[in-house]
């Protein structure tokens, strides 16, 4: 199960985040449009994500992960079918929005997380972060670049069409929680007899609590930064001055040790907790923004890049 979390997640995740900071300078000039509006799928895709996550648990009570996960294959790899065929900035939001965004939500974070949580008790931190590995964050930008370069815009499309039907055999093979197969979660056994699961929050004194909104802002906040400069990362080293190779070689360098820093931070969280590893993750990319304050080398965008892609799967 965390092998096809994994799967799913960097097909969500990789796909769509991976390759738009290669595209982002593409589909501005395709539609002759602003910065501003042809950076706006992520945008939107964020703002589907965010609005729709509270719905993932109420749906997942009446179909199955595999079904949602499944769903969120199709949608998203028609609506990067559909995608050559805008004529316009607004169609091609459009598709984003309805299709892509919803895609990602049904197949991504929450559902390739639950997945992979049903089955541990111990050692969950770990198996959440191997889950959360970037992998085709670190591969996808190069192959974007490249694949636009040589082939067009409208072949990446088509070709992310077809990265997310490849999880598709994968589906069948998804089991909701170990006790439907006459198993357990790992460490179950470790939990002491008589300890009873905490009884369920209703909404209104979940929202009245403080800790939910730190919390919620704290993640916001270093999540938000983190897809900011990932959506704009290659289109602002290119300002710079630096050839598209030598950008899209750096989002996929922060893909990279994005791989190490999941395993690093879920480890961490296991050690001291979750919120001593996020208090630390927003420390260290606070820091690293100022290197963005002035144009900068190389050698220090290599270090913007290291930290930031290791913070970023945390």
């Amino acid at each position: 199960m965390v092998f096809i979390a994994t799967c799913t997640q960097n097909a969500a995740v990789g796909l769509t985040f991976g390759s738009f900071g290669a595209l982002v300078l593409a589909i501005e000039q395709r539609f002759a449009t602003t910065r501003t509006l042809s950076a706006l799928g992520v945008s939107l895709t964020i703002l589907v994500l965010s609005l729709g996550a509270p719905a993932i648990n109420v749906m997942l009570r009446r179909i199955t992960i595999r079904r949602m996960m499944t769903m969120g294959a199709l949608l998203a790899a028609l609506g990067y079918a559909l995608l050559p065929l805008a004529q316009n900035i607004e169609q091609f939001l459009l598709v984003f929005g309805l299709l892509i965004s919803p895609g990602m939500l049904f197949l991504g974070v929450l559902p390739s997380n639950i997945l992979a949580a049903n089955w541990f008790i111990k050692g969950q931190g770990r198996a959440l972060g191997l889950v959360t590995m970037p992998v085709l964050v670190m591969l996808v930008p190069m192959a974007s670049s490249w694949t636009l370069e040589h082939y067009g815009l409208n072949t990446v499309f088509l070709a992310l069409a077809m990265g997310h039907l490849l999880v598709l055999p994968l589906m069948p093979f998804v089991i909701d929680r170990p006790e439907q197969v006459g198993q357990h979660p790992l460490g179950q056994e470790a939990v002491p007899a008589g300890i009873c699961e905490l009884p369920p929050i209703d909404v209104r004194t979940l929202l009245r609590l403080p800790v939910l909104w730190l919390a919620t802002i704290a993640i916001g906040i270093a999540v938000g930064g983190g897809i900011l400069k990932a959506a704009h990362l290659i289109a602002l080293v290119t300002d710079q001055g630096w050839s598209l190779e030598r950008a899209s070689f750096l989002f996929s360098l922060s893909g990279g040790t994005g791989i190490l820093g999941a395993i690093a931070f879920g480890w961490l969280a296991d050690k001291v907790g979750a919120g001593y590893s996020l208090v630390i993750n927003c420390l260290v990319q606070a820091g690293v923004w100022f290197i963005f304050l002035h144009p900068v080398g190389y050698g220090l965008l290599v270090v913007d890049a290291v930290l930031v892609g290791a913070c970023g799967a945390d």
